[in-house]
This record gives structure tokens, C-alpha cells and sequence, in this order.
């Protein structure tokens, strides 16, 4: 298909009743209108899980994580929510850029990280926030420091930062998640207006190290004890910050979304799970708590924040609103295999063929392929979906995201 062609199918996809496409030029640059004098200015703390998988978290048997399932029956749990790779650098570019995984290129370290990009950072510092970015890996571990200064970021707090007399370390990848998030609260506290902070933990990444043997829950009798013992612990750390938190000025004027950056990548699974994570919004007195089953992304982060802030501002998002409509959409993708799911249906195929059509409503264990029983939605699916996939990869390509200008038009 030609470019507007896919350029249509994409803002189709894409728009919401509160925003308008204002620049044919930067076709996805949309502008967002709310009630004037209506922008709520809160806090937003992203706490991003390491491998935090769905499956394993669902929240009606959760036992794994039993703080995270407490919590999410106080926020808003969006149940079919998904990665956009299976790696950390895609995660961080979908959650903060909301720029979706494409046979293209990874956008942190690569010239792409340098184009025009409108993220989250940038857009909130714009309207007043300081922003803030830890994680307890070293400094510059795979690039998130750079990027984080390219995304709009004042501040980025890695290992060297921690007094390592004081806290732990875990050997392989920096600083345990429990002396983490203890640092966030320290940090988030000291800041006097809104901010917007986002925590990358690292605990729950092979191989799985943990900081005493008080978090070896499960034994080798229990298939993948390690990294259960390891989700069970970074959950402990994670109810540790929150216990705090509620203590601190800060957290009432706060919304808190806890996600993952992949689902853990070494246990045997089908395509759905591999790339399903939990994703709940969670603000007592700003959110209102409930369990949600539409179909939504990471790359549909950044513009929820938007709507709940009720800001009056740009973006190129990739995603739309989790807020804002139930006709949501999943894309992601592994090599050159993507999944594309539209409601009930989920289109796995490559870039020559559909693969498998399966109603995920009914059969998330992907038993049955409907793509010779339903002909005619597999192929509407794979035209949305190459539609998307060719959009951005142009978009990206050419640096055709956001044009840094106030003028509009």
C-alpha cells in the first residue's frame, strides 16, 4: 500500500475524541483539548517491573506477588495489556516514547534517539515538572542515561549514586530493588512541585539474585523457583515503597502506574503470554479503582498521562488513551513475527503471510486457528496491522515524528 494509505489506516486507529491532527507534514502530530483551566497538575511515578510477567500475575489467582495483587484491587487494572518486545530498551521507548516496536531499529543508541522524538519527559518538563529517572543499574548501563537526557529528563540516578557501605549490591546488575525504591521516595520527597519520576527495578532479571535467604519462598520442588522467589521479592520491595510513600507529602497529590518492561523470556509459552504484562494506574483519591478488559499497549502510556492530567498539549503518540475508548489495540512483535489484536481477535503472522487467527476471548491458550474459518477478519487485521508497521517505520525513518516548533500548522 502506498504511505497515505497506511497513514490513514494508522490515524484511524489512532484518534480520540479530545484531540485533532494538526500537521499533514508530521501526520501523527495531534493536538489535545480538555475544559480550559482544567489541567490537573499531579505527580506521575512509573515504577517499571523487570520481567514482570502477565500470566503469572493475573490478579484473580495471583499468590506470587500478594502486595501487587492487594493494590490492584485499589486501581485500575487493565487486564489485556501488552509488551511491545521482549527486551528492556524496547519496553523504555514504547512506555516513555510510546513508540512501537518495528522492524526498523531500537531507538535507544541508535541515530533514531537523535530525530525529533515528543516523550513523556519532554512534554511534562515543558508544562512545569521536574523530572526524574533512577535505576539501580551502573551509569550508562544500556544507554538509559543518555536517553533519559534526550527524553526530557533533569535528573538520572544509577548505582554510583548509592553509598554502597549502606545498601546492596546484587552482583550482576546493580542495586536491589527495596534500597531503590527507598531512594525514589527520598528523591520524590525533597522535589517542590510536580514531577514526573519513573523507577526501573532490576532484581527480578536472571540470574534471579536475591539479598537474603528470607526471599526463598519456593524450592527447587517448584518449576522456576528462582525467578518466582525473585518476582516475590521485588513485590515485597515494592509494598516497602508504597508503605513509605503513604507516610510522605508527596503521594496523595500523586497517580503511580505500575508496569513491566517485557514478560520474562525464559519459560515455555505461547506468543499471547510472551508478551502480556500487568498494567494498573493507582491513585486513591484521583483514580477510580476497577477492573479493565479492553485491549491496550505500552505504547498507550503516554497519552493516558495526557488525559489524565488534562493537559492542553502536542503529541505523536503511537498509542491513543486507555481512558478514552474501549476500541483499543495491541501490536508486537519478535523478529519478524508481530501479533496484532483488535477486540477478541489476535492476528499472529510475519511480513509474507498470516500465521494464525485465534479468539483470544475464548482461547487464550491458542488452541484453535480460526484464520481458514474467518478469512475475512484476518485479512481486514493484516491490512490495519502492515498499515501500522509501514507507518512507523517511515515515520521513524524519516524524522517525521514531531515538528519542535509552536507553530501548528
Amino acid at each position: 500500500m502506498n504511505e497515505d494509505e497506511s497513514i490513514n489506516i494508522v490515524k484511524s486507529l489512532l484518534k480520540d475524541k479530545n484531540e485533532e491532527f494538526v500537521n499533514n507534514e508530521f501526520p501523527l502530530m495531534r493536538a489535545k483539548y480538555f475544559e480550559k483551566d482544567k489541567n490537573i497538575k499531579l505527580n506521575v511515578v512509573i515504577l517499571i517491573m523487570e520481567s514482570w510477567p502477565g500470566d503469572i500475575l493475573e490478579i484473580e489467582k495471583n499468590s506470587v506477588a500478594p502486595f501487587f495483587n492487594r493494590l490492584a484491587n485499589d486501581g485500575r487494572y487493565f487486564k489485556r495489556f501488552f509488551a511491545s518486545g521482549q527486551r528492556t530498551i524496547q519496553g523504555i521507548q514504547a512506555i516513555i516514547g510510546s513508540i512501537p516496536n518495528v522492524a526498523y531499529d531500537d531507538i535507544l543508541g541508535s541515530p533514531i534517539e537523535q530525530h525529533s522524538l515528543r516523550q513523556i519527559g519532554s512534554i511534562l518538563k515543558e508544562s512545569g515538572y521536574q523530572t526524574i529517572f533512577i535505576h539501580g543499574a551502573r551509569s550508562g548501563s544500556m544507554g538509559f542515561e543518555a536517553y533519559s537526557k534526550l527524553a526530557g529528563f533533569d535528573k538520572y540516578i544509577s548505582k554510583e549514586d548509592f553509598d554502597l557501605s549502606i545498601v546492596q549490591d546484587d552482583g550482576t546488575w546493580g542495586i536491589f530493588d527495596h534500597y531503590v525504591f527507598e531512594k525514589a521516595n527520598q528523591e520524590f520527597e525533597k522535589i517542590n512541585k510536580p514531577f514526573l519520576g519513573v523507577v526501573m527495578s532490576l532484581s527480578s532479571h536472571a540470574p534471579y539474585n536475591l539479598p537474603s535467604k528470607e526471599f526463598e519462598y519456593y524450592d527447587s520442588t517448584v518449576a522456576n523457583y528462582r525467578f518466582l522467589n525473585s518476582l516475590r521479592y521485588s513485590d515485597w520491595s515494592l509494598g516497602k515503597f508504597f508503605n513509605e510513600a503513604k507516610k510522605l507529602n508527596y503521594f496523595e497529590n500523586t497517580v503511580f502506574i505500575i508496569t513491566a518492561d517485557h514478560a520474562e523470556g525464559t519459560r515455555e509459552k505461547n506468543i499471547y503470554e510472551s508478551f502480556h504484562i500487568p498494567c494498573l494506574f493507582y491513585s486513591p483519591v484521583h483514580i477510580n479503582p476497577g477492573f479493565d478488559t479492553s485491549v491496550h499497549s505500552q505504547v498507550d502510556i503516554l497519552p493516558t498521562i495526557l488525559d489524565i492530567l488534562q493537559l492542553q498539549t502536542i503529541h505523536s503518540s503511537f498509542g491513543k488513551s486507555m481512558l478514552a475508548s474501549d476500541n483499543g489495540f495491541a501490536f508486537f512483535s519478535t523478529g519478524n513475527l508481530f501479533g496484532w489484536i483488535r477486540k477478541q481477535w489476535l492476528l499472529i503472522g510475519d511480513y509474507e503471510k498470516n500465521i494464525g487467527l485465534y479468539d483470544i476471548g475464548n482461547d487464550n491458550e491458542l488452541y484453535l486457528n480460526k484464520l481458514d474459518e474467518q478469512k475475512n477478519i484476518g485479512e481486514m487485521m493484516r491490512r490495519e496491522v502492515l498499515g501500522y508497521i509501514q507507518t512507523s517505520v517511515y515515520l521513524l525513518k524519516h524524522n517525521k515524528i514531531y515538528k519542535p516548533s509552536n507553530k501548528l500548522y
